[in-house]
Order: C-alpha cells, then structure tokens, then sequence
C-alpha cells in the first residue's frame, strides 16, 4: 500500500477511530493482542487486564487462533495489531492497518474487507476499477458533546494517499453542513466522487455491516444517511457490489 498522508486533528482521529473501532472503553468485551511478524508480545483484556504467564515463541497467523490461549473464554472479539508488517508501530494508523491487513480481528471490524480479501487477485483488481481517482468524505452529525466532524480521504490507482479533515480545508473549517463543504473539497483534495452525511451511530452501523453496499442503500431510504454526491461510476460500483453480496 502506498503511504498514507494524515492530516487529521485530534478530535478528528479519535471519531474515525471510534467509527471503526467503536467508542472505548465499550460494553464489548475484548482481547487485544499485539504481535511481531506473527508472534505474540503482548495480550490483554479489556474487562480484567494483561494475560499474565504467556508462554514464549507463541506464533499466530490468523486473531482466531488467539482463542486458544488461556485467559480468553468469554471474549467477544479479538483485536491483533502486527507491528512487524508495514513497519506499524502504533494505532495512530489503524484505518490503514486495517486495509493492509496488519490490524485484523475475530469477528472482523469491518467484514467485508475480509471477505474481499479471499477473492482471486483479477477480481479484486476488477472492483478496484470502480474507485475513481479523487476525494472521499463523511459528515458526522453533531450532538450535544461534539461539534460536526468531517474526514476527507484522496484516492490515487485505488489507494489512499491522503487523509484529513476539516482544518485542512482552510476557510470551509467551520463548515456544519455537507453541502458547504463540496467547493472546498474540490478544490482543495480533487474531484468529489463521493460524499455521505450522518450520524456516527447509523455510519458505523453501515461500516460494521456485513454488507455495506446493501446497508448504506437502506440507510438512505430511511433517512438514516444522506449520499450527498456520487459519481455516476461509484453509484455503478455500488450496485456491483450489491449484485455480489457486498
């Protein structure tokens, strides 16, 4: 994967971050594990802390393997962060950990993605041609504890090459509706190709589908989501992955 540019604020990581990871500490309980090019160093619940006494030169190639340690019985999903691919070192990139495929889990955070990934390689790229060059955003609604959060990411040959928010728009910072944001966005990060607005509970609901494509449609026919703009190829691309189960 191509390096990733952030330009994010700190309220404007931590709300990605929630949308897929979901907020923390949660009523899920979990085990987080962190490994080094498949071997554990470290593994802690979210209820009752580190897994004390693990035993040396313990290798993992899949997060559901680590149900098999002691320590592990009731977990609702289990988190594994290799930091030995991509030189990943913290989860201040888990949206690209996740991509990459360094950050997984048991049930996956984001299903689709896995599902993806056992495709052949000529259909995967054959999806990817539906990812136009250009920018991507989400609006979160605003609530009585936080101000509207806007995340904006570029894609270049089916990659993200850059993530940012709303400072990075300059003037169009103090934006609070998706419709003023669309001439910054251009200008600023490319053609807009697609733009969704919505709360953070109905966007993570989409995201943490099993599929999304499907979801997002229903959500937007309830008023759940607004699609602001799409592109007349990722409107095809979505009805693709409809067809496909996605």
């Amino acid at each position: 994967m191509n390096e990733l540019r952030l330009a994010l604020s700190i309220d404007e990581g931590q709300a990605l971050r929630e949308l897929l990871l979901g907020e923390f500490p949660t009523r899920e309980t979990r085990l987080l594990a962190v490994l080094q090019n498949g071997q554990l160093l470290q593994a802690l619940r979210t209820d009752t802390g580190p897994l004390s006494d693990l035993p040396s030169e313990l290798h993992f190639a899949d997060p559901r393997e680590l149900r098999k340690l002691d320590g592990v019985k009731d977990v609702d999903r289990v988190i594994a962060l290799d930091v030995g691919r991509q030189g990943r070192e913290s989860l201040d990139r888990v949206w690209e950990g996740i991509l990459d495929g360094s950050l997984r889990a048991d049930p996956p955070l984001i299903p689709v993605l896995e599902r993806v990934r056992g495709w052949p390689a000529a259909l995967r790229a054959g999806l990817r041609r539906f990812l136009e060059d250009g920018s991507y955003a989400l609006l979160l609604e605003g609530n009585e504890e936080r101000a509207p959060i806007f995340v904006c990411a570029r894609l270049r040959a089916g990659h993200g090459v850059e993530l940012g928010g709303a400072e990075g728009l300059a003037a169009a910072a103090s934006a609070e509706t998706a419709d003023a944001l669309v001439p910054a966005i251009e200008e600023r990060v490319g053609p807009l190709r697609l733009l969704i607005e919505g709360s953070a509970s109905a966007l993570a609901r989409v995201i943490a589908d099993e599929h999304p494509a499907s979801a997002l449609e229903h959500a937007s026919i309830r008023g759940q989501v607004r699609i602001v703009r799409v592109s007349p190829r990722i409107r095809a691309g979505l009805f693709l992955a409809r067809l496909l189960g996605l």
